[in-house]
């Protein structure tokens, strides 16, 4: 009888537990906004940047003399008051004995690795293959110098040295 008892008491407290049950609340959202386009900025009309340094005497390429503007132009059109940043890089390969980024490798087979060109942005080092955030209104004045390996003799040779200037928007 006992065993029939605690059975019967057992399924009476199974019975009398509460109900429960998940509830569920909804509420509908709208998301919206307004897609906007970036302007649209031309460096240099799409024309290649020339920065000629004719005659440069060996014995005086100090990373001073034969200092050079590089002349160039950047117009965009479109809102630029909107969040945009814009952004400038040169890129080309460093010389190798650049110990801040900004002397782009010069060609002077004479010379070999001895010879770069200094980029400079308003008269400060311009890091080579990396962006800096400019106001597309008031574009830094860029300038080229060239400069030698310290320590090193050059050669008579002509030279030249290569790289793309880019903008970007975001």
């Amino acid at each position: 009888m006992k065993r029939k008892t605690t059975v019967l008491l057992l399924t009476g407290l199974l019975i009398a537990m509460p109900e429960t049950r998940a509830t569920q609340e909804t509420s509908a959202f709208t998301l919206d906004g307004y897609l906007i386009l970036p302007p649209v900025c031309t460096l240099n009309n799409n024309a290649q940047i020339e920065v000629p340094f004719g005659n440069v005497g060996v014995r005086k390429v100090d990373g001073v003399q034969y200092k050079k503007p590089i002349p160039y132009t950047l117009v965009c059109t479109g809102d630029t008051s909107k969040p945009w940043t814009v952004s400038l890089t040169f890129t080309g390969t460093v010389a190798p004995f650049a110990t801040d980024n900004a002397t782009l490798l010069a060609n002077s087979p004479q010379n070999g690795n001895r010879l770069g060109i200094k980029l400079l942005r308003n008269g400060v080092a311009l890091p080579l293959n990396t962006a800096i955030t400019i106001d597309p209104a008031s574009p830094p004045t860029l300038e080229a110098v060239p400069v030698k390996q310290p320590g090193s003799t050059l050669l008579a040779d002509p030279f030249n040295a290569t790289g793309t200037l880019r903008v970007t928007y975001q």
